[in-house]
């Protein structure tokens, strides 16, 4: 039997008396979540899971039912021979119930993301420009790219190596005419970004993608990648330090797909032959997180067919070879996914929506979650607004983050439930290495780290 503090047993003892099964089967009716059949993970065990979890709010799904099941909270047949089931067992019997258990007579109506408290300390890089990524390699090593956005080009590429107290720009001597999507660094010394562009240098010159490497901590760059003309890559992602790939707009109907095997100095066109097909007038989004990679062999990336009702997301399971597709419940155009997040090969977060219009518009934010490994994906949320990029933040459970051009919100559901907690801060892409290395980059050079 796993050992508890006393005061986690007494405290489930009191849950238990208090919630009785005629108060909870209350609850259960009043959300229209009577089962019609026996299930595993029945209603009214999710009701006391739930409740449980505001005693263990930094506890994982796994942990919490751990320890209700360990303190026999419920009685009654097969719970004594009863097992923990996955945390993707969970969730789907948590979503069953809706985004909010309504609770009569008791103070349980507020969401579990209501109790993160979260906020952002904020850092100045040096540089003026739009940073759109950035890859937090430990708690010291950040690296950040970035440019355009609604201003020339002005590629920009900065690090940190003592956890943002200072900045050193870092951007290759031509890296200023480009507009960088996408960095992805293993240390200190190592990373490969990936600079796109729109035209938009000024003097309306469009240049193709291309790929540079620095191993040297950016002291110096080389450029081994330059795609065609007609090629536009969203995002990178790596398996690992040496295998990764990378994305493209559709040319001829598919997606191309590049891929290395070192990590990143040489890349090559994947196989024709196994290359995702395309809807007419789908594409992707260069954000950087459009496209998401989970060793040895899982990738996925998002897309946004502007003539179809749903985004899709591409999921390949032997490294590339091979791709199916999900639709999601993220409407097609004119956004789309934007962003997506996978903690481990089964549980991924993707967000899009509509991008805010006016001053005073904070855009239509729109979130989606899969158990999976992609295969399905069911509606969460909502966000309080357009949301550019999303992470989960390993160490903290079901906890993730997801930051836009008017705000920022939290979920320590698994994406059930968000709680703002910022509407000023124009953020654009945020990573998380763990709770005390979660950074978030947007307008204006800023780079903010989460406290959580």
């Amino acid at each position: 039997m796993a050992l508890y503090r006393l005061p986690d047993r007494i405290s489930i003892g009191v849950l238990a008396r208090t919630f009785t099964p005629a108060l909870l089967d209350e609850v259960i009716d009043a959300a229209g979540a009577r089962e019609v059949r026996y299930r595993r993970l029945p209603a009214r065990l999710v009701v006391v899971f739930m409740l449980a979890c505001w005693l263990f709010t930094r506890s994982g799904y796994g942990l919490v039912m751990s320890r209700l099941a360990d303190a026999h909270a419920l009685e009654g047949p097969g719970w004594r021979d009863w097992e923990v089931p996955s945390s993707g067992a969970i969730a789907k019997a948590r979503a069953r119930l809706g985004q909010r258990v309504p609770c009569p007579r008791r103070p349980c109506g507020r969401s579990l993301a209501s109790m993160v408290q979260a906020s952002w300390q904020t850092f100045a890089t040096g540089s003026p420009n739009t940073l759109i990524v950035v890859d937090v390699v430990d708690p010291m090593v950040i690296w950040v790219a970035g440019g355009g956005f609604d201003a020339p080009n002005n590629g920009t590429v900065v690090r940190t190596v003592n956890g943002g107290q200072t900045w050193q720009n870092v951007t290759a001597p031509d890296g200023t005419a480009h507009v960088f999507r996408d960095v992805e660094a293993v240390d200190a010394n190592h990373a490969v970004v990936l600079a796109s562009d729109t035209g938009n240098d000024g003097n309306g010159v469009f240049k193709p993608s291309r790929i540079s490497v620095t191993a040297n901590g950016g002291h110096t760059w080389q450029t081994v990648f330059d795609a065609n003309l007609s090629d536009f890559y969203n995002s990178v992602g790596f398996y690992d330090r040496r295998r990764g790939l990378a994305f493209s707009d559709p040319v001829g109907g598919k997606f191309p797909i590049l891929e290395t095997g070192n990590g990143g100095h040489k890349w090559k066109l994947a196989d024709p032959g196994g290359l995702p097909i395309a809807l007419p007038s789908e594409f992707g989004r260069a954000t950087g997180t459009s496209l998401v990679a989970v060793g040895p062999s899982n990738a996925w990336f998002g897309t946004n067919p502007e003539d179809d009702p749903g985004a899709r997301v591409f999921h390949t399971q032997d490294g590339g070879t091979t791709w199916t597709f999900a639709t999601t419940p993220i409407p097609g155009g004119p956004a789309g996914i934007v962003s997506l997040s996978f903690r481990d090969r089964m549980n991924g977060l993707a967000v899009g929506g509509s991008a805010p219009t006016g001053q005073n518009d904070v855009g239509l934010g729109v979130a989606a979650r899969t158990s999976d490994g992609g295969a399905t994906w069911f509606p969460v949320g909502p966000l309080h607004g357009f949301r550019n990029g999303v992470a989960w933040i390993p160490g903290l459970a079901d906890t993730a983050v997801a930051v836009g051009h008017r705000g920022s919100d939290v979920s320590d559901d698994g994406g059930n439930t968000w709680t703002q907690f910022d509407d000023s801060l124009f953020l654009l892409g945020v990573a998380c290495r763990s709770a005390n290395a979660c950074w978030a980059v947007g307008r204006g050079g800023i780079a903010a780290k989460l406290t959580i």
